[in-house]
């Protein structure tokens, strides 16, 4: 609560400012509420759009239909060679091969979804890797919209941010591998599962990231923040006029 607290006052002063640096340097209130308007197009709307634009076609991700179209070749070329596929796994693999040599239904169908992950994975992983670029050159440029700081900060406190989405997503990949590494064995033995395997199973539990990572992204952005507006507010002061400040008679 504090933390994001901080963020909305932070925020408030940055536009509290940059008023009071508009009214400054302009000649009439319709003046400087027109320019006012102008910035805050520019800060709120403008700028984060030209960042993402930028972001994403420096590092383009592919595209969903080709996610989606490399998956459904996949697990076409895997259904036509699927006994040629679970005979190569039962090769590599022949402690897990059955007594009488043959598959059942559901090997058969683990050993496809296994060949289509493996040919999906490049394409996954480009696009996982395309979305960190984005992401770390979004961190980077974010100062140039005080509009995109407050927002990757509201983001990280409330844990609906980037980064905390990227370490579910890891942890519930590796659960997945834990899972299938328990139960894939028992599947191609053709072995029954017992109440004492509800015990043994893979329990997945969500590893938090640690609070001083997301603290010092928020703080980073708060220090930046913080700067520019005093830097504004230093313009601010230097170009008040005297007749202004009621400084000057007349």
């Amino acid at each position: 609560m504090g933390a994001a607290l901080a963020v909305i006052l932070l925020y408030g002063l940055f536009w509290a400012t940059l008023a009071v640096a508009i009214n400054a340097v302009s000649n009439s209130a319709a003046g400087a509420a027109t320019s006012l308007g102008a910035a805050w197009v520019a800060i709120v709307l403008v700028a984060p759009t030209l960042l993402n634009l930028a972001a994403e076609s420096l590092y383009p991700t592919p595209s969903r239909p080709e996610l989606v179209a490399a998956s459904r070749q996949a697990s076409g070329e895997a259904e036509k060679l699927g006994d040629q596929l679970l005979d190569s796994f039962y090769k590599e693999h022949p402690e897990l091969a059955p007594p009488d040599k043959r598959a059942d239904y559901v090997a058969m169908k683990l050993t496809e979804q296994e060949e289509v992950a493996r040919s999906v994975a490049p394409v996954l992983e480009k696009f996982d890797k395309q979305l960190l670029r984005q992401q770390q050159t979004v961190g980077r440029w974010r100062f140039v919209s005080p509009a995109i700081v407050a927002h990757e900060a509201l983001t990280d406190i409330a844990g609906t941010g980037y980064w905390r989405h990227r370490a579910f997503r890891d942890q519930v990949k590796e659960f997945k591998h834990a899972i299938s590494a328990f139960y894939t064995p028992k599947a191609h033995r053709r072995e029954p599962l017992v109440l004492a395997d509800i015990d043994k199973m893979p329990q997945f539990t969500f590893q938090e990231e640690p609070r001083s990572d997301w603290l010092a992204r928020v703080s980073t952005g708060l220090g930046g923040m913080l700067a520019f507006s005093a830097v504004i507010g230093c313009w601010a002061l230097f170009s008040l006029r005297p007749r202004r400040l009621g400084l000057v008679i007349g």
